[in-house]
């Protein structure tokens, strides 16, 4: 999936949990007057509507301030008083949410986003290594990894470009992130031998490596954009 088609499944769903808490909210029926009213409040569909709210927020937004405020939103919403609350304050808290990814503010948006993208090519890179192919499986594990490299260059306000404008190489784009204490220079000479198998793979030398150092790459380029998200 793109980065946009992304967002907008997102904001698909954020909009969904909103139209679910506005029909919950209908249900909210008073009788009597002043201190004699008493109230109805569809319990069981707010119940399953929390539910959903969480583990979509959780799952999405893990760390957010929003999902803190949500959690204590919806915790200990056991009446119907609660629960009326409750579901008016999280619609807001969504409201809120979804405005601000729409203008383009969560980082950890754009982290999940570059991680599931990231996730797509590798798993491509392994399905070719898995069938025979190491050579395009290192060509495509290293172009990942180079722009892993680039997004947190990005993240970091590390330069892209030389001083003369040209674009920076793999290389350099990896000492300046050590020497911004992004990662450490022992990681720095694992990602140098990343990069030099895959120009080997990009420049035929297809005999100076084997598949199972590919497939090292592989686990090991994972787990360094595990440790180091973009």
């Amino acid at each position: 999936m793109s980065e946009q088609q992304i967002t907008t499944a997102i904001l698909d769903r954020i909009q969904r949990l909103i139209d679910r808490g506005e029909e919950i909210q209908k249900t909210e029926v008073w009788d009597g007057h002043y201190e004699e009213a008493t109230v109805s409040f569809d319990g069981d569909s707010f119940v399953g509507w929390r539910a959903q709210c969480m583990t979509f927020l959780e799952g999405f937004f893990g760390g957010s301030p929003y999902v803190s405020h949500a959690s204590l939103s919806l915790a200990d919403s056991s009446d119907e008083i609660e629960m009326i609350t409750s579901t008016s304050r999280t619609l807001g808290i969504l409201r809120a949410l979804k405005a601000d990814v729409e203008a383009g503010y969560l980082t950890t948006l754009r982290e999940l986003i570059h991680a599931d993208m990231f996730g797509d090519f590798l798993e491509m890179a392994e399905y070719l290594l898995t069938d025979g192919f190491k050579d395009p499986a290192a060509v495509l594990i290293g172009g990942v990894l180079e722009q892993h490299l680039r997004q947190l260059c990005v993240k970091h306000g590390v330069d892209l470009s030389e001083p003369h404008g040209q674009p920076k190489k793999s290389d350099k784009m990896n000492a300046d992130l050590v020497k911004k204490s992004v990662y450490t220079g022992l990681e720095q000479k694992q990602i140098t031998a990343w990069l030099d198998l895959r120009n080997k793979a990009a420049h035929g030398r297809y005999s100076e490596y084997k598949a199972e150092q590919v497939s090292l790459m592989l686990q090991g380029v994972r787990d360094f954009a595990i440790r180091h998200p973009a």
